[in-house]
C-alpha cells in the first residue's frame, strides 16, 4: 500500500497585505497550496504570491469581492480550478477587528471613568456586561468552538483551549463589570438621596 501525500489548499481572504499576507506565507511554509484573495491591489497580491512561491508552495492570486455571494462563488470556483480542492478558509476580517477594538476600548474607558463619574461608570459597566454575555452565549452555545475528541479524554465545553481562555477572560470581565456596576449604582443612589 502506498501513502499519498495530501497537499492542503488554503483560501485566504484579504491575503494580499498585512495579517492576511503573513497568514499566506505561514501556510506556504507549512506546505499548503495558497489562494491569495484580494479585492483591490493586484500588485500587492502578486507580491504575496511570489513570497509564497519562495517558500516552494504553489500559490495563485484571485480577485473577488467576498462581500457578495457572486464574489464568494467566483473565488471558490477559481480555487478549485487551480488546485482541485479547498481544505482551509482563513476569513481575514482585519477591518472589522479595528472597529471592534475601538468599541471595546471605548467601553473600557467608560468603565474606568466610573471612578470619577458614577453615571459614566454605570453606562460603561452595563455595556461591558452586555458585550461579555453576548460573547459567552456564543462560546457556550456553538459546538464548533468546543474541544473535539482527539483521544486525550478532554473534549466538549472549551475549558483551557483557545476558546476556553476566552470563556475565562469574559467571566473575569463580567465579574469586574458587575462590581463596577454595583459600586456606581450605589454612588448614584447616594447622590440622589442628598
Amino acid at each position: 500500500m502506498s501513502e499519498e501525500t495530501i497537499i492542503r489548499t488554503a483560501v485566504v481572504t484579504g491575503g494580499s497585505r498585512g495579517i492576511g499576507r503573513a497568514v499566506c506565507i505561514q501556510l506556504a511554509k507549512q506546505g499548503c497550496n495558497v489562494v491569495v484573495n484580494y479585492c483591490h491591489g493586484e500588485a500587492a497580491a502578486a507580491e504575496t504570491v511570489a513570497l509564497c512561491k519562495a517558500e516552494n508552495a504553489n500559490a495563485v492570486a484571485v480577485q473577488a469581492d467576498v462581500s457578495t455571494a457572486e464574489g464568494c462563488k467566483a473565488l471558490f470556483e477559481q480555487a478549485v480550478n487551480a488546485f482541485g480542492r479547498v481544505d482551509i478558509l482563513v476569513n481575514n476580517t482585519y477591518g472589522f477587528s479595528h472597529g471592534l477594538g475601538i468599541l471595546i476600548m471605548g467601553i473600557g474607558i467608560l468603565t474606568f471613568l466610573g471612578i470619577f463619574s458614577p453615571k459614566t461608570g454605570l453606562v460603561g459597566a452595563g455595556l461591558a456586561i452586555v458585550m461579555t454575555l453576548g460573547t459567552l452565549s456564543f462560546l457556550v452555545t456553538t459546538p464548533e468552538v468546543w474541544v473535539p475528541d482527539l483521544g486525550s479524554g478532554e473534549q466538549g465545553f472549551p475549558l483551557l483551549t483557545g476558546a476556553g481562555r476566552l470563556v475565562i477572560k469574559d467571566i473575569a470581565i463580567l465579574a469586574g463589570a458587575v462590581v463596577v456596576l454595583s459600586d456606581s449604582a450605589g454612588r448614584v443612589l447616594n447622590q440622589l438621596k442628598k
